[in-house]
């Protein structure tokens, strides 16, 4: 997940001084939280990383943005693919 959301802010051309500035909290204090070596995924990162692809949902060539797969279909809600719906949906 860490991965994920340090590749979503490489993409979206966010630093992480300016994410920690939206965040509210100190640079070292969002490096600490978010080192590979984390045990505890902060759940905000969490969020972020399901929001980010919630607004981006199914991309136009029908490839998921969450899993980046398309050979699993599409899930109930039409945003992400049946695997990725199941498991975000419990």
């Amino acid at each position: 997940m860490l991965a994920r959301f340090k590749r979503i802010l490489k993409e979206e051309k966010i630093t992480s001084r300016e994410f920690a500035k939206l965040l509210g909290v100190t640079y070292p204090s969002f490096r600490s939280m978010t080192k590979k070596s984390s045990v505890v995924i902060p759940k905000w990162v969490t969020a972020f990383v399901i929001a980010y692809h919630l607004g981006k949902g199914i991309d136009d060539d029908g490839i998921c943005t969450f899993c980046e797969e398309k050979e699993n279909g599409f899930g109930e809600d039409g945003l992400f693919c049946k695997e990725c719906h199941k498991m975000l949906n419990g």
